[in-house]
């Protein structure tokens, strides 16, 4: 009797372990997508409606996944340190970079982006170069991606803050002589926070970045690749049947504008 019950068993995890290693190759509908991200209007904040432009897509495409978002807002470099120490699951509003793709999965992109940096109006501040950058201090968020070259040149005085809003804080009280951040979520804060000042701030050109803003996960997330097959195809779905576009006109982004790179 004991035999028989043994090799019942028997059969019966042969046929169960087949079924689990399918099931775990497919995306759980059910599961709830624990993501992390820094206040980033018009992007991404928790007090805008969707909380955010890039959210509110993120949130669609992930809806029609059957999964739920939870997102939490914190600064960039803890958002960053989180996803290492695998205490969430992803990021929303991330640029690839070569360092970052060791240890996460991306997204198709879902926003470009293009990061520049900004003078005080009464500062004559001309450049057509990364060196001609050398005598400047300039502000950026730490762990932030700004763009090549100006990420890797070391010969630059960065200052490195937690915010984009303290950048814009730190030049107006010309502690810092530029700041490098994102072109609109520069000017959603200069234009919501700054109301009074943001003609004391000027825009310099070239810009120095112009990256794809993506969702990223960490590639020891369960089935990391298949679930981002998954979700770029549902992004798609949303850029083909016009949903994509209706949000963005209802959250009202401005295009980009089409200055040349920093050589």
């Amino acid at each position: 009797m004991r035999l028989l019950a043994a090799f019942t068993l028997c059969l019966w995890l042969l046929g169960y372990l087949p079924l689990q290693a399918h099931a775990s190759a497919s995306v759980q509908p059910d599961k709830g997508l624990y993501l992390v991200t820094e206040p980033w209007p018009p992007f991404m904040h928790p007090k805008l409606p969707h909380q955010g432009l890039m959210t509110h897509i993120v949130q669609v495409a992930l809806k029609r996944m059957g999964i739920n978002l939870k997102l939490l807002f914190i600064p960039w470099a803890r958002a960053i340190q989180m996803v290492k120490n695998g205490e969430a699951d992803g990021i929303v509003g991330i640029y690839p970079t070569k360092q970052r793709k060791q240890y996460l999965t991306f997204s198709d992109p879902v926003f470009v982006e293009q990061n520049a940096l900004y003078a005080r109006t009464d500062d004559l501040v001309r450049f057509a170069h990364i060196d001609d950058l050398k005598p400047y201090s300039i502000g950026v968020v730490r762990d932030a991606a700004n763009g090549e070259p100006f990420d890797s040149a070391t010969q630059l005085n960065k200052v490195l803050l937690t915010s984009n809003q303290q950048s814009i804080d730190m030049l107006l009280l010309n502690r810092i002589d530029l700041l490098a951040g994102p072109e609109r979520v520069i000017e959603y804060l200069l234009s919501t926070q700054f109301p009074e000042r943001q003609q004391e701030l000027v825009r310099l050109t070239p810009i120095i970045g112009r990256k794809a803003l993506s969702v990223a996960i960490r590639q020891q997330y369960p089935d990391a690749k298949a679930f981002m097959q998954q979700f770029n195809e549902h992004l798609a779905a949303l850029k083909q049947d016009g949903s994509y576009d209706r949000i963005i006109k209802e959250h009202g982004v401005k295009l980009l504008s089409d200055d040349r790179l920093l050589k």
